[in-house]
């Protein structure tokens, strides 16, 4: 049942513009004032900050149920 929540929010950010960015290492969140505006992501072994207008989703995924 998770893989089709997971599914379902995945198409409807799609639809509203979200982007995403897989395989990509969180190092840093950026905050302003007690509010994360952003991140500093590694992708590729490029540095990237990244600033989020909205929102910043942070998921993962992949641990075996025990």
């Amino acid at each position: 049942m998770g893989n089709g929540l997971v599914a379902r929010m995945f198409h409807e950010a799609r639809q509203r513009g979200a982007q995403f960015m897989f395989g990509a290492h969180t190092t840093e969140l950026l905050r302003v004032d007690g509010r994360v505006i952003g991140a500093v992501v590694v992708r590729n072994g490029e540095r990237l900050r990244v600033h989020a207008r909205q929102g910043v989703v942070l998921a993962t995924g992949g641990f075996p149920e025990s």
